[in-house]
């Protein structure tokens, strides 16, 4: 009876050695496949951040160079306002466009104001040249009204000086903005 006690319990044993193995072989194969499928999604997600972090970038870049673009017009003395706004964006860089058409804009009509008072203040003077043989309150009042002409044009001349400045400033706030980008 022993015998038989002792041989069923070695076959359990051998039993229980047999699923031991086979849990044991089975949760191996199943490490190794998690660790795959895990690796496998990484790699997955790595490459469409790339993708995006590319994406993102070349937008980014794309903004920066079309604003760069307006500044160098605005160096190179054109200053006719755009019809439509180049960058339709709701970030920063959409918020930095916006801005910089508003500053192209108010320089052309500045501009437009100061080609006006240029036409008048020439005007006036054709005037003052057919009209010097007048009496000399009209004199007078042709030269009060060159005075308030030179004053006007020191304004604008002021106000273009201050418009330069600001967009020398934009150009070099985009050009700082571009160097993060390309570390970026």
């Amino acid at each position: 009876d022993t015998i038989k006690l002792r041989d069923n319990l070695n076959e359990l044993q051998k039993m229980e050695d047999t699923a031991v193995k086979n849990t044991n072989d089975q949760n191996r194969n199943d490490t190794q496949a998690a660790i795959y499928n895990m690796i496998i999604k990484t790699i997955v997600i790595f490459l469409i951040l790339l993708a995006f972090c590319g994406w993102f970038l070349r937008e980014m870049i794309s903004a920066l160079n079309k604003m760069i673009a307006e500044c160098h017009r605005l160096r190179d003395g054109d200053y006719r306002k755009s019809e439509k706004r180049t960058i339709k964006r709701k970030d920063e860089f959409g918020q930095m466009a916006d801005a910089l058409f508003d500053v192209i804009t108010s320089i052309s009509e500045f501009m437009q104001k100061m080609n006006s008072s240029v036409e008048q203040v020439a005007a006036s003077s054709e005037e003052l040249t057919a009209s010097s043989t007048q009496s000399s309150q009209t004199a007078v009042q042709v030269a009060q009204s060159a005075t308030d002409t030179a004053q006007v044009v020191e304004k604008h001349k002021t106000a273009v000086e201050r418009g330069k400045d600001a967009v020398e400033q934009i150009a070099a706030s985009i050009e700082d903005i571009r160097a993060e980008a390309d570390k970026v």
